[in-house]
């Protein structure tokens, strides 16, 4: 999720001089994206056959899925990047 906040700093700053190295960016980010989605999912189903804890289990889960929702908030913000880079 930081390498995509990274990555959104660096569309900002693209937009108005390069919007082709905008738009690169931006798919960077769906990248990263979809790499924290597959370790979502690993994460998800480790955490479910080796933590017998219930409240731990609980806690873990909000926390992976935090993370999860994070990096599809960022991406729907590089989505918006791409829109904009591209009416410009």
């Amino acid at each position: 999720v930081v390498d995509q906040v990274y990555k959104l700093n660096e569309i900002i700053r693209s937009l108005s001089t390069n919007t082709a190295s905008a738009i690169e960016l931006a798919q960077e980010t769906q990248t990263i994206e979809r790499e924290i989605d597959l370790k979502y999912r690993q994460a998800t189903l480790k955490l479910l056959t080796e933590v017998t804890n219930t409240k731990e289990l609980m806690l873990m889960k909000d926390v992976i899925e935090g993370i999860e929702e994070m990096a599809d908030k960022c991406q729907r913000v590089s989505d918006s990047f791409i829109l904009l880079a591209l009416s410009l």
